[in-house]
């Protein structure tokens, strides 16, 4: 008899197990499965033809802070491969959101070796200056004596050089 109810329980047991995990697996599939086709169309549309105000529209949108790393590997290459200087600016700015990644503060100080356009480069410094990055005190230095930036790119690295260090 004790046997028996033993392993009624059991069953009972497993049974309520399995239905309570079936119950949660498809929202969980589906929030995973939303997640990669968000950012299968992002990647989509910075890799095609798209107006640049679109991109922009893009890479502006709220990102949870817990995004997968592969939207942040596609806004690094936004920021760094963009044709449009308001688009690559809008991509630091989402990357900016993700600052405490040491993935996105190494980025943020590569690109800065990369920019050429003043704007760009001012905003980067900005965000290495506000995240009080160590990593960028090389590049400050190095942007600071350079005879080829514009008096303004070269005042504002030095500026951030005088804060980092």
């Amino acid at each position: 008899w004790r046997v028996a109810a033993g392993i009624i329980f059991l069953l009972g047991a497993f049974w309520l197990g399995r239905s309570y995990n079936q119950g949660i697996a498809p929202e969980q599939n589906a929030e995973i499965a939303a997640l990669r086709e968000e950012v299968e169309e992002m990647k989509l549309v910075m890799t095609t033809g798209t107006s640049a105000s679109e991109r922009i529209q893009l890479v502006s949108q709220e990102f949870d802070t817990e995004q997968p790393d592969e939207i942040i590997q596609v806004l690094i290459t936004t920021m760094n491969e963009d044709p449009n200087v308001n688009v690559r600016v809008a991509a630091s700015e989402a990357l900016y959101k993700f600052s405490q990644k040491k993935v996105v503060r190494q980025a943020l100080v590569e690109s800065l070796t990369l920019q050429t356009d003043p704007i760009m480069q001012l905003t980067l410094i900005d965000m290495l200056v506000s995240i009080k990055d160590k990593e960028a005190v090389g590049e400050l230095e190095e942007m600071a004596n350079r005879k080829d930036l514009l008096p303004i790119v070269k005042s504002k690295a030095a500026e951030g050089l005088g804060i980092l260090i």
